[in-house]
């Protein structure tokens, strides 16, 4: 018995338990796989009437975790187990077992329904003998055979219903040698067929039979004895060894009929002796052979199998003794017919197959592709009549051949066959000579495609014209669009590869420069009314790439709104809108509805290239396009945009498609240019307006206490001074940090891109109002400072700071952690409120400190309740900003 733990054979349990007791892992092995084998058993005791046994998803983890050779024992024992007593077995045991790198094709189709299509997928085994399912499983089935594997396969859950069938793709066989075919064909020989030579000596072994007429008619067999002599019975015996056919056989009629008077005695040749000949060297089945006396060269080279793949078929030796060898080369009779070196054996001779000698492949665009052997130089031209000669679509000037170089290097050379040079190119041993074969391109031949009745290849001519190629609209196909042919220019590409036509236009100016003339090459495509245009676009695109080179951009325009047709289309020279629509199919709705917008190129926002700009008014068609921009047609009521100003690389207005964010939005425009010191700022028109309703409110109640001749109107007087600049509506963020570029953007809102001056500012009640240049460690007490102080009536324990983004902090409220200031902030001193009612001084400090924040719970809440409704996008300091 085999051990499972060590695979070693033995005979004796004692010498196992020795092992295990030697080897402490043996024993747990033997556990292991003990355990391995109940489960799958008692998960597979199942009824007898149930289809397949399915194990647990575990069980066959377990199973894919140990090595293939006991994977398949418990494979094939549970097999047995679960086989039906009297039923074969599903598993024979003569398919190969699957290893890493086999290539599997896998049919399966629902079990039970023979009608049902059956599917097929390959699947490659990973180095680890491993099969990836789709569902992200891997299963092991190195080891198992094509059936097990089926087995294993049908258990899992991803296939489970179904019936698999597994085979095992065989590899393409790799170029073989010239002549190696006839040989492995397994093609009968003979030793001997047809008229004996008129020369044929008699020799010992030689079999005669002597025949004669009569009631009943007679006939017996003699053999020609080692001695040579021919026994008669009744007539004695003759030595005919050496003696010629003809002359015995004349002889022994003569003393038959003298012996038997009366009788017609008729002897033939029926039986030929064999000659003992060795075949050795290179062959398949080397040794002796028994051949026929008149067997050949070729006769034994079929006896003995052929050359091997590594045996030479030019340098065949026949050697015999006192006799200089003979040569024969096999390619004078497979490319010739030339029998005359295929000599006739004798008893005792060797032929010998020496090894292969100097050997070139050849492929490609020939009649005979294979591995041939060179007898001495060889040329280019002479390998190539070896394989047959060209075919009649190679391409004589694309000739590559690949060649070993010194210093262990491989090499390409390009020979030309029309050339002198490249039709005596020396040949060496181990070159492939790959043929290519001509483009399948049609010269001086243009072809019509699509909606039209007879698509096909039509001669060019010079002077020929679209009308000329399709001159009636019989031409056509019920429902071709008729508006727009596209022409695909593949080798004049001055004015682009593409050209659009109008056939009716072009009909009614037939010669005219609206009839285009056609060079050769050129692809007339007819599309037509109902069907899809993109797939074909885009193959005509790619078409024009590869014509083109892979460096020319082939320019396109985008249509996206109510066409029949919406999607990209071919840039031509001098295209208007409305030849972009003419393109698409035309419009489906009423154009008195339609307001256009264009994108022209710029970024990959929102899948659209481009700076958006108003075109075109409703009811108008016109205006000339430019390469990558994007038509947008909207129905009903003007869309919606936002202004990107400042920073960036293409700054316009972009439309408000549902989703769009403030990063989307710069990302259209181009993305920012003012590098890391930049930032982002946000503003809405509306919440402008809000601030200037609200700030004329509190101006309006600071008046009335300004009036007053007192120290609440003097503060009322020194409020309204700050409260007299413009407000901007600029979104500050409500978390007060952060980024908003994730955040989404609205109608007319304006996205401002800006580098913070370098400066710091003071402003409010001190002496000398103004800005300093920036310097790091600064801090706002030292501004208040260098501003000469504070005038009287302000307020130095509210002092703050309003940051280049719009957030405010208070200088007062950060004893530990001081604010710091950064390019573009200004240090704020406010007035003293004290004399102020309560409301009034919470509201004017509020306005001061925080400003134009638009999302303060107390007051937009109130004032602004439209605005706080809707989840809004907030200003944020880009990346690096301030």
């Amino acid at each position: 018995m085999t051990c499972p733990a060590c695979s070693r054979k033995t005979d004796d349990p004692e010498d196992l338990l020795a092992t295990a007791v030697k080897d402490p892992w043996v024993w747990r092995r033997h556990f292991f796989l003990s355990l391995i084998w109940a489960g799958i058993g008692i998960m597979m005791a199942i009824p007898a009437h149930a289809a397949t046994p399915n194990p647990s998803l575990g069980a066959f983890h377990i199973l894919d975790q140990i090595s293939p050779a006991h994977r398949r024992e418990i494979v094939r024992s549970v097999q047995d187990s679960v086989t039906t007593p009297g039923a074969v077995s599903r598993i024979p045991s003569v398919f190969p077992l699957l290893a890493p790198g086999d290539r599997l094709l896998l049919h399966y189709e629902p079990q039970g329904h023979a009608r049902s299509p059956v599917r097929q997928t390959v699947f490659v085994l990973d180095r680890r003998g491993r099969l990836r399912l789709p569902n992200g499983r891997s299963v092991a089935l190195a080891g198992l055979t094509p059936r097990e594997a089926a087995w294993r396969l049908e258990s899992e859950p991803l296939f489970r219903g179904l019936r698999i069938v597994v085979r095992m793709l065989v590899p393409a066989p790799a170029q073989r040698p010239f002549g190696d075919s006839l040989f492995t064909a397994r093609s009968p020989f003979s030793f001997h067929s047809g008229v004996l030579p008129v020369r044929y000596r008699l020799a010992p072994g030689d079999e005669l039979t002597l025949s004669w007429p009569g009631k009943p008619p007679g006939h017996e067999r003699l053999r020609i004895g080692p001695d040579g002599t021919l026994l008669v019975p009744g007539a004695g015996s003759w030595e005919v060894a050496g003696h010629r056919f003809t002359q015995v056989r004349a002889h022994l009629r003569a003393r038959l009929r003298a012996l038997f008077p009366g009788r017609r005695m008729s002897v033939a040749l029926t039986h030929l002796h064999r000659i003992q000949v060795y075949v050795m060297g290179d062959v398949r089945r080397p040794g002796t052979y028994a051949l026929s006396p008149f067997a050949r060269v070729t006769d034994a080279l079929f006896a003995s199998g052929g050359p091997t793949r590594a045996g030479s078929v030019r340098e065949i030796t026949l050697k015999r003794r006192s006799h200089p060898d003979r040569h024969f080369d096999l390619y004078s009779l497979l490319l010739k017919g030339d029998t005359e070196e295929d000599r006739r054996l004798h008893g005792g001779e060797v032929v010998f197959v020496p090894p292969i000698g100097p050997v070139v492949a050849v492929d490609g665009a020939v009649r005979r592709p294979a591995l041939y052997e060179l007898s001495g130089p060889t040329t280019l031209d002479h390998l190539i009549a070896l394989a047959g000669g060209l075919e009649p679509d190679a391409d004589r000037t694309r000739i590559v051949i690949k060649r070993f170089g010194p210093g262990a290097k491989r090499l390409l050379l390009n020979a030309d066959l029309d050339t002198k040079a490249g039709a005596g190119l020396m040949l060496a041993d181990g070159d492939r000579v790959r043929i290519a074969r001509v483009l399948p391109v049609l010269h001086r031949a243009v072809r019509l495609a699509g909606d039209v009745a007879r698509p096909q290849a039509y001669p060019w001519s010079l002077g020929m014209r679209l009308t000329d190629l399709i001159p009636t609209r019989a031409d056509f196909r019920s429902g071709a669009d008729l508006r727009y042919l596209l022409i695909l220019r593949r080798h004049q590409l001055a004015g682009g590869p593409f050209l659009a036509v109008d056939w009716v236009q072009a009909r009614s100016h037939a010669a005219g420069p609206k009839d285009p003339l056609l060079e050769p090459g050129d692809e007339v495509y007819v599309f037509s009314l109902r069907g899809p245009r993109q797939a074909v676009i885009a193959r005509l695109k790619r078409e024009a790439e590869a014509v083109s080179g892979v460096t020319h951009y082939v320019p396109m325009v985008w249509v996206k709104g109510p066409v029949r047709h919406p999607g990209q289309y071919p840039f031509i020279p001098g295209m208007t809108l409305r030849g972009l629509l003419a393109a698409a199919g035309g419009l489906t709705v009423n154009p008195q509805d339609l307001h256009a917008q264009v994108a022209p190129p710029a970024g990959q926002a929102w899948g659209l290239p481009g700076v958006f700009a108003t075109l075109l008014e409703p009811g108008q068609a016109k205006g000339v396009l430019a390469p990558g921009e994007t038509v947008h047609l909207y129905t009903g009521p003007t869309p919606k945009e936002v202004l990107v100003t400042g920073l960036v690389r293409h700054p316009g207005r972009y439309p408000v498609l549902p989703g769009a964010t403030v990063a989307s939005v710069l990302k259209a425009a181009g993305g920012q240019r003012g590098g890391q010191g930049s930032r982002v700022v946000l503003y809405d028109p509306r919440l402008a307006v809000w601030q200037e309703a609200a700030r004329a409110r509190l101006v309006a109640l600071l008046k009335r206490f300004a009036l007053k001749q007192d120290r609440a109107g003097r503060q009322a007087e020194a409020a309204l001074h700050l409260l007299s600049g413009p407000v901007s509506g600029r979104v500050l963020s409500q978390a007060r940090a952060g980024s908003i570029l994730g955040l989404r953007v609205r109608n007319r809102d304006r996205i401002q891109v800006e580098r913070p001056a370098p400066t710091l500012s003071v402003a409010g009640l001190v002496v000398h109002p103004r800005s300093f240049v920036y310097q790091p460690a600064i801090s706002p007490r030292d501004l208040i400072v260098f501003a000469g102080g504070v005038l009287a009536g302000a307020d130095p324990r509210h002092l703050f700071v309003r940051h280049g983004n719009g957030l405010v902090a208070s200088v007062g409220r950060h004893w530990f952690h001081p604010v710091r200031l950064r390019p573009g902030d200004v240090v704020v001193v406010p007035p003293r409120l004290g004399r102020l009612p309560k409301a009034l001084r919470t509201r004017v400090r509020r306005w001061l400190s925080v400003n134009e924040d638009p999302v303060c719970p107390t007051v937009v809440r109130r004032a602004a309740p439209e605005y706080n409704s809707q989840v809004h996008p907030v200003a944020v300091v880009a990346p690096g900003g301030s």
